[in-house]
């Protein structure tokens, strides 16, 4: 069998899929929903390019994803489809990673701050052993003054706010304070990784045009996640032969609260002449008429909210109760009824989901309680602690083995540094770094790692703050999530409760310039003139984000009251996303 009659038969013949996988055109960017089969495309293109040998001897092909995981698991996708066309013996993992480097933004910049940042500073040497600092935490060290201090803060803020003329004018001083003060004391920030790489890569032209070379071609995922300085890093590594090929989908851009820049997908593919492709076939809903058509209706009000093309309204069911301890027995109600694993998605911790937390507990309902917040300082905190403990075992550790025992030494230093905490989100924690490190253990593609890869890999979880990236390898039928936490996961069920003004949209997505107009049957009226384009896509994404967490099916409930911030009973509206166009809604 060749490896195109392989991919067809992989593909089932998906036209669409075989198009983007064997097109060779050099610039390609893929618009690609959720559903569509993307890290599928990715990996077989990559196995395609390989079995064709299209990179060059000496070469490599560059992958980066954002999520860690996401980086390991293309590689252990790539290594099974290499196996089943009996090929692993020419790509064992010695040889793939030859021919393949996949990793994240922040990865990507250790390993080059660690071949060449002494260039920089001689302490970046040791930048495996440096614990990265949130820049919105207070420096304790004595080199900083109040001013180094804020311009740490403005600069942080103005990556999370996409201030690309604030980024701009003040790069070069932001890189020197690192440089000068930061690691001289052995510390060094989250954003600094990217900054000191493009400081590096700009100053040394020859640095510069040796990684252009080593990376012939470029792949990234997730690609409308992208901020700033990744975007200024990334345009370092291509050239006019450099050949490209991005996925992404616009509405699938959750995180422009860190700075995802909002139409990156547009501005690459003018940018870099790029051939668009957009995928329409989902295969995650190709069973379910109704949640087909919802995820077709609302992609296009995120097209155009203002006339959006629809053909057939979605009919959906939604549960309304009186109060909220009345809508969190339902759910419970339902939970037991409901067959598969389930999750609960909501936009953001409130006392509601508390009041559906209490009486799960009350009716010993087993879940996980998987409501991080990425700035919470337990949440911060928690991975640079394990990230130091870690090294500290790793290094009195002679053989260097990433073995059972060491794992489990970190996790019984983890539970006796945090014995007297009863903090949810350290608790849960915890969970999830034993079920990351039983992952690492005893999963058959971890255990192929080399120790230095397996090294890698926990430090890059651990310093990208990336533990909630393992809930799905929590083994509990429940799982109570953020819709930005469970971003790439899915579940037979997902509940979404609380679909009330002020709620799912909250205060500050649109809620705020609406002013409350609700119309006469109890809805909340969405006015699109009275927001930014930006925050109306922003709340349109997240509702697809959290429709297309599901693989079965998607339970709407509401209550007629509702929580405020200061826990205050008051009456509530059903949300206007439940009220826009292509939406009919039944209420039960």
């Amino acid at each position: 069998m060749t490896i195109e009659q392989y991919i067809f038969h992989e593909h089932n013949f998906d036209t669409q899929q075989l198009y983007t996988i064997f097109s060779s055109y050099p610039r390609i960017i893929v618009e690609a929903p959720a559903g569509c089969g993307k890290t599928k495309i990715l990996t077989n293109k990559i196995v395609y390019l390989l079995n064709k040998n299209k990179i060059p001897i000496n070469k490599k092909i560059l992958g980066l994803t954002f999520s860690t995981n996401t980086a390991y698991k293309m590689k252990r996708d790539i290594s099974d489809q290499l196996s089943k066309l009996n090929l692993s013996k020419n790509y064992s993992p010695n040889k793939l990673n030859k021919k393949i480097f996949i990793t994240n933004y922040h990865g990507l910049c250790r390993k080059i701050l660690y071949k060449y940042g002494y260039l920089l500073h001689p302490n970046l040497k040791n930048i495996n052993k440096i614990l990265p600092c949130n820049e919105d935490s207070l420096f304790t060290s004595d080199a900083l003054s109040d001013t180094d201090v804020k311009i740490l803060k403005e600069f942080s803020s103005s990556v999370k706010n996409c201030n690309q003329n604030f980024i701009d004018e003040h790069l070069n001083e932001y890189a020197d304070l690192v440089i000068n003060k930061l690691l001289p004391n052995n510390i060094i920030t989250y954003n600094s990784y990217l900054v000191l790489s493009y400081t590096l890569l700009l100053k040394y032209s020859s640095l510069k045009n040796f990684y252009q070379i080593l990376y012939p071609y470029i792949m990234i995922d997730e690609f409308q996640d992208t901020n700033y300085i990744c975007w200024m890093f990334l345009n370092l590594f291509i050239n006019s032969e450099t050949k490209l090929f991005f996925m992404g989908d616009s509405l699938q851009r959750i995180y422009g609260f860190i700075g995802a820049i909002p139409n990156i997908l547009e501005i690459s593919t003018n940018k870099f002449n790029m051939h668009q492709i957009l995928l329409k076939q989902n295969y995650r809903f190709r069973h379910n008429s109704t949640l087909l058509l919802l995820n077709e209706n609302i992609r296009a009000n995120a097209y155009n909210f203002n006339s959006p093309n629809i053909e057939k309204n979605a009919s959906i069911k939604l549960k309304v109760l009186p109060t909220q301890e009345e809508e969190a027995n339902y759910i419970f109600s339902k939970i037991n009824k409901l067959t598969g694993n389930i999750a609960i998605l909501i936009s953001q911790r409130n006392n509601n989901i508390n009041v559906i937390i209490d009486t799960l507990r009350k009716n010993n309902i087993d879940f996980f309680w998987g409501l991080f917040n990425d700035n919470d300082e337990n949440y911060i905190s928690y991975h640079q602690i394990t990230l130091k403990i870690f090294i500290e075992l790793l290094e009195q550790n002679p053989t260097n083995r990433i073995s059972k025992s060491l794992l489990k030494k970190v996790m019984n230093a983890l539970e006796e540094h945090y014995k007297e905490n009863t903090n949810e989100t350290i608790k849960s924690l915890l969970d999830l770094t034993q079920a990351f490190f039983n992952k690492i253990s005893t999963e058959t593609e971890y255990k192929t790692l080399s120790a230095i890869e397996k090294r890698s890999y926990i430090i890059d979880v651990l310093q990208n703050k990336a533990l909630k990236q393992n809930i799905d390898y929590i083994n509990k039928k429940l799982i109570i999530s953020t819709i930005h936490g469970a971003k790439g996961l899915e579940w037979d069920n997902v509940i979404l409760p609380d679909m009330e003004a002020f709620i799912f949209p909250n205060y500050n997505n649109l809620c705020k310039n609406c002013n409350g107009f609700f119309t006469n049957d109890n809805f909340c009226k969405f006015i699109p003139s009275n927001h930014s384009t930006n925050d109306i896509l922003n709340t349109l994404n997240l509702f697809y984000v959290a429709i297309t967490r599901s693989k079965k099916n998607v339970i709407f409930t509401a209550s007629e009251r509702r929580y405020t911030y200061n826990n205050q009973s008051k009456s509530s509206k059903l949300s206007c996303l439940l009220n826009i166009p292509g939406i009919k809604l039944n209420i039960i």
